[in-house]
């Protein structure tokens, strides 16, 4: 895991060595509801409910994979203010 400023910015970036996902599949990663493997494989951390905490204090955030088992990386900014979106 990283933290640095970018201009107004913290850019947080997570990588992870795990299974990957299939570029076609990276679009429903922050949608709710959406799962790309069965509960029972693999548990998940809500990415849904991270976009919205994210999106909540003006920031955004977005997922890059190679593809089945090349890992992924998560990225997410905020801003150094810290404020919550009115």
């Amino acid at each position: 895991m990283t933290a640095e400023p970018v201009g107004s910015e913290w850019r947080v970036t997570v990588r992870d060595n795990g299974i990957g996902i299939a570029p076609g599949q990276i679009g429903r990663l922050f949608q709710v509801f959406q799962r790309l493997q069965a509960r029972a494989e693999y548990e998940g951390v809500g990415l849904a409910l991270c976009r919205k905490i994210v999106e909540h204090y003006g920031g955004r955030i977005w997922a890059e994979s190679a593809g089945d088992g090349q890992g992924c990386v998560f990225t997410f900014t905020l801003p150094v203010s810290g404020e919550p979106r009115p």
